[in-house]
């Protein structure tokens, strides 16, 4: 990451859509163009003041929905494009964050070909990280 990074959590490109509920409005659906444990850049809806405390339902893969709580970040807006909105979760569960995750990894299976193996990378890489530190307290 570079330095003047702000993320804390990489990001990935999904095909999935979210639904928006702000404190007395209306629902509006957006398009997720990028995801994180940490947040999601969403496109496609009406703005967004920032600073505001919303409720996302993530509609994930065959049919699941994943309801989150967030906050508007920013909003980015370029020369007459349609304005996007960076948001960051709050308060996530573990299996929240497991299922965003998993929604992650899909994403990246679905970029790379066939066999990519992307999963069982994700998987060796976490149990030898962790391998080291059960060998250190025996």
């Amino acid at each position: 990451m570079r330095s003047n990074e702000r993320r804390h959590h990489p990001r990935v490109d999904v095909e999935m859509t979210a639904l928006v509920k702000c404190r007395g409005e209306r629902t509006h659906q957006y398009v997720v163009e990028d995801l994180s444990v940490g947040g999601a850049l969403l496109r496609g809806g009406p703005p967004l003041a920032g600073g505001q405390v919303i409720r996302v339902c993530l509609r994930l893969e065959q049919g699941d929905s994943l309801v989150v709580e967030a906050l508007t970040v920013r909003q980015i807006a370029d020369d007459g494009a349609v304005p996007e909105m960076a948001i960051a979760f709050r308060n996530l569960t573990t299996n929240q964050e497991d299922d965003i995750q998993n929604a992650i990894l899909n994403a990246l299976e679905a970029l790379n070909p066939p066999r990519s193996a992307v999963r069982q990378r994700a998987v060796s890489d976490v149990t030898e990280e962790r391998v080291p530190a059960v060998r250190q307290k025996r």
